[in-house]
């Protein structure tokens, strides 16, 4: 990312609308650590994996005084249907000019199906009670390349096997998600409780 936010530094301040209708301003959370995490797209198969990951685990988050904040450019409209289809408990944030992801770093490059555009890029950062960025996270897709023989094989039926593609593609996006979901309640527990170094999955970069 190309202006990821510094980790030890105070998290850059911001009022957006929620799904909810009131506007959150981050500086107003001073006194709970926040989980701020970014996704592209409502309703779509990872940022809904995404979401619902961190719905069920809001009740620990807020256990340990934390709060839940998910960003992404779709409007207030979308938020909310997106909210009430999974039955969400934490508020969605609507940031149609990408002005926030683009302070926090999580605006930029993104390849799909080999094409170069831009676009939110999947981050998650932890912000202590006093405003300051504990830690920041994104996902990293590790891709593969598939064996000649199946290259080969595609191309003479002409179809895909779709049973076993939809298969891949869950994995991907599991590894992809579930990470973020759990580091970040790893890290309250350990901020809250014992202050120890968390050992991270590699499916994601930390940025310290």
């Amino acid at each position: 990312m190309d202006k990821w936010v510094q980790v030890g530094k105070e998290a850059p301040d911001f009022t957006l609308p929620a799904d909810d209708g009131r506007n959150v301003e981050l500086s107003e959370l001073r006194g709970s650590p926040v989980v701020l995490y970014f996704y592209p797209r409502d309703d779509t198969p990872g940022c809904t994996k995404e979401a619902c990951a961190f719905r069920d685990s809001t009740a620990k988050l807020e256990k340990l005084g934390a709060r839940v904040l998910g960003i992404s450019p779709d409007g207030v409209d979308s938020h909310e249907k997106f909210s009430d289809k999974f039955d969400l408990n934490f508020p969605l944030l609507a940031d149609p000019d990408h002005k926030v992801a683009e302070e926090y770093g999580a605006w930029g490059d993104k390849i799909r199906f080999g094409t170069k555009s831009k676009g939110i890029r999947r981050s998650t950062f932890v912000i202590d009670a006093d405003g300051v960025v504990q830690k920041g996270l994104e996902s990293r897709q590790r891709r593969r390349p598939r064996p000649a023989s199946a290259r080969g094989a595609g191309r003479i039926v002409g179809l895909r096997n779709v049973s076993l593609d939809r298969r891949r593609s869950a994995v991907r996006v599991q590894a992809l998600v579930m990470p973020h979901v759990f580091a970040a309640l790893l890290l309250i527990e350990c901020e809250a409780r014992i202050h120890q170094v968390v050992v991270l999955p590699a499916t994601f970069a930390v940025h310290s």
